[in-house]
């Protein structure tokens, strides 16, 4: 038996899909699977503490139905002060603890025993043991120490065979292998595609499929790491298998289920980004048959809302969207990009009759400078004017925000707080990240290259004088710091924060106002 386990992580209003479509896979490869998310069991537990109740009815207003709120008012009532073990950023999806240096692990570990308690109490501890591979699907850092705690506890329970995997690695590889060589915890990572490789772990073994040569096998610190070979393709995006959960236990009063369309981005353009990388370029079904499989599962589970995950829905999918004969029967959002196709009052007409909620863009920077920098591939004017036609037909639209890419001068900053001024009555919700320098990218590349950095550098060492060149004071990067504060200023009002207006919560922003009164009693069923 393999399980798959989402550990705890702060966006819980729907299950992960990387997840539920990798036991889609292995099921239909025949490997007994079953998925476990004990993010979403974990925020139960939680909120059936008695003395939690109190605490929680206390901080919320019962005109707020949002689900991100009441987590927070949950983990801080817990864990009070520099203790908190399980306070996570929302916008940013870091957490408090510094993992990657940790002086002491084992004395790191036990300073965050506060949630075992509550992990002794996932009602899916006891089933776990019979499995003989608990497989972690990772995707954000915040989810890495809630990991080592329930693999410590599992491994207590019974020495079953512990496999780390997950979008996560791609930018913590060295971090964790550090990390990895003090904790005998993880006998296997799986860096990139997992599927292939777990169904072979699933016939035959870790060991023998990191000697079968299928795969890129390596061994550090006496741990089995695993990759597809390069240029193997991924297998086709399957249907995600939501057959193991409970969507009761997921916090939005509106239940809402992730979907994917295509594995790639379209654009693929963008000198900052490598979300591609191992990827292959295999793609699902299209567009039309994607919609009726989302349909489909819309009916079976009785669950209306559907958030596309894809990096981005190309022009030639809008459009086919918006001519669709057939109704939509369900709510959806989507990431798209600032296309010059999408500027068309047809089409976003199209597109709101057929179900879209909210169209999400990764604006990056209002000053065009910089989106040439980036190789955007993203006209302002253009931008400002979708913006505009999506509000005046109901579409809500997120904006991405990032600052200190390289070049970038206060005076581009200004251009993007002066675009925001202008289009804040059509901006619904953002979010603002500051640049960091990703390895494998065509920026990252790039400054490496320009620093002609010696052979004998290592990964940490190199990293660090990338992060030197990019911020080489710390004023500037205080400059950096008080544009996002001034971007707050300039949206307050108009825009949601990213923690307040996410994933699935947009649904119920929308739908459930009436609900509004009796936020602490609809949303949890007992253990």
């Amino acid at each position: 038996m393999v399980s798959i386990i989402i550990p705890p992580v702060s966006d819980c209003f729907m299950p992960t899909l990387g997840a539920a479509q990798l036991v889609a896979y292995l099921k239909q490869q025949g490997i007994a699977t079953k998925l476990y998310d004990l993010s979403a069991e974990l925020q139960t537990v939680l909120l059936q503490q008695e003395e939690m109740l109190p605490m929680v009815c206390g901080k919320i207003k019962k005109s707020d139905a949002s689900a991100v709120h009441r987590y927070t008012a949950v983990t801080d009532a817990l864990f009070d002060g520099d203790s908190v073990p399980f306070q996570i950023s929302y916008d940013s999806f870091t957490s408090r603890w510094d993992w990657k240096e940790p002086d002491d692990l084992t004395g790191f570990l036990s300073t965050h025993a506060a949630l075992l308690p509550y992990i002794e109490q996932l009602p899916s501890l006891p089933e776990l043991k019979t499995s003989e591979y608990a497989a972690f699907s990772i995707s954000f850092e915040s989810q890495l120490i809630p990991a080592l705690l329930i693999a410590t506890r599992l491994r207590r329970q019974r020495n079953l065979s512990i496999i780390f995997g997950g979008s996560f690695f791609y930018n913590y590889l060295e971090a964790f292998l550090k990390l990895m060589s003090a904790l005998d915890l993880v006998d296997c990572l799986i860096t990139g595609p997992g599927e292939r490789i777990l169904e072979a772990i699933g016939r035959t073994g870790i060991r023998e499929t990191a000697r079968s040569n299928q795969f890129v096998a390596s061994t550090v610190f006496g741990k089995t790491l695993l990759r597809q070979k390069s240029g193997e393709h991924c297998p086709e995006v399957y249907l995600p298998d939501f057959t193991d959960l409970d969507f009761s236990r997921y916090f939005s009063p509106i239940k809402a289920f992730p979907y994917m369309i295509r594995n790639i981005c379209y654009y693929g353009g963008c000198r900052f980004c490598n979300g591609d990388r191992d990827c292959g370029t295999v793609q699902s079904k299209d567009i039309r048959q994607a919609f009726l499989s989302m349909s489909k599962i819309a009916e079976a589970d009785d669950i209306h809302n559907v958030y596309i995950v894809d990096a981005g829905l190309s022009p030639h999918d809008l459009r086919a969207i918006s001519i669709m004969e057939t109704p939509v029967s369900f709510s959806w959002i989507a990431n798209a990009r600032f296309e010059k196709e999408l500027d068309r009052e047809e089409l976003v007409q199209g597109l709101c009759h057929k179900g879209c909620r909210m169209l999400r863009f990764g604006l990056e920077s209002g000053s065009q400078r910089i989106l040439d920098l980036m190789n955007k591939g993203t006209d302002v004017s253009v931008a400002a004017s979708i913006l505009q036609k999506l509000h005046d037909v109901g579409i809500l639209t997120h904006v991405y925000l990032m600052f200190g890419y390289p070049g970038e001068t206060n005076a581009d900053r200004v251009e993007t707080l002066r675009f925001l001024e202008q289009n804040r009555c059509c901006i619904s919700s953002y979010s603002v990240s500051i640049f960091q320098p990703i390895p494998g990218t065509p920026v990252y590349e790039e400054i490496r290259s320009r620093l002609h950095l010696p052979t004998s550098c290592g990964a940490d060492e190199e990293y660090q004088r990338i992060l030197a060149e990019v911020y080489p004071s710390e004023s500037e990067y205080q400059d950096i710091l008080q544009t996002v504060e001034k971007v707050k200023s300039v949206l307050a009002g108009y825009a949601h924060t990213n923690a307040e207006f996410y994933s699935a919560n947009i649904f119920s922003e929308k739908q459930c106002r009436t609900e509004a009164d009796n936020v602490l009693s609809i949303q949890f069923v007992p253990l």
